[in-house]
């Protein structure tokens, strides 16, 4: 079709400009825009369609650096925020620095004593939702047939992540007074614990199961839907 040949050429002259000015993101675009010329150049529409899911997930290869500067760093507050407020809620005395969260003082213990957790750019959970993202992509993709609903599936994973990682502060905050810092963190950047490698894998577990829920209530008040066969026949 000739829609496909000049989405093709077009593909290719925005790599070539991305190419020209140095900027990575128009490489990536025209990249993806050049496989979706290609397959309405040589197959058309009605194949294009059936593998456009195909193609929306291709971007997620995509390396996002520019969201390590903004929304990894609201996510952080917010989940520093939000964990500290909770904890002196439930009575853990608890102060925020940023996005340090550390206990505070009393008469028998000194700042700091029970925990000291700095929240850094790898617990921002940037990694988690890019991650949970794709995975309800693809779960909503496979269990339902309706476009709403897969839809909601994939938006729940943004709110999931921040619940899962602000569970994973908890866990790491609650085995640091129980066991110590060391046992539930590390010492540094030198040794990370086994204990914040588990946490981590538990917590993304959690999101997963958040996920499940929200399929399974979906399916209780709207009905439910056939699943998606992996095999057609």
């Amino acid at each position: 079709m000739r829609t496909g040949l000049g989405l093709s050429v077009f593909a290719l002259f925005i790599f070539w400009i991305g190419y020209r000015g140095n900027f990575y993101y128009l490489g990536f675009g025209s990249l993806q825009l050049l496989v979706a010329g290609a397959v309405l150049w040589i197959w058309g529409w009605e194949h294009f369609k059936k593998i456009s899911f195909a193609w929306f997930v291709l971007g997620f290869a995509w390396p996002y650096l520019f969201l390590e500067e903004t929304l990894a760093f609201k996510l952080r507050f917010l989940m520093v925020r939000v964990t500290s407020a909770f904890l002196n809620f439930i009575g853990v005395a608890t102060l925020q620095d940023g996005t340090t969260l550390m206990s505070a003082a009393t008469a028998v213990r000194e700042q700091g004593a029970w925990f000291q957790l700095d929240v850094d750019g790898p617990c921002s959970g940037m990694r988690s939702l890019f991650a949970l993202m794709l995975v309800s992509a693809l779960y909503g993709y496979i269990r339902q047939r309706s476009f709403w609903r897969r839809g909601l599936i994939f938006a729940m994973s943004l709110p999931l992540a921040v619940m899962a990682n602000m569970l994973r502060i908890l866990l790491l905050i609650g085995a640091s007074i129980c066991f110590g810092q060391k046992f539930a963190v590390g010492k540094g950047e030198e040794y990370t614990s086994s204990f914040h490698f588990i946490a981590g894998i538990a917590t993304f577990i959690v999101a997963i199961a958040g996920m499940k829920g929200v399929e399974w209530l979906l399916n209780k008040y709207c009905g439910r839907e056939r699943p998606l066969p992996l095999v057609e026949s």
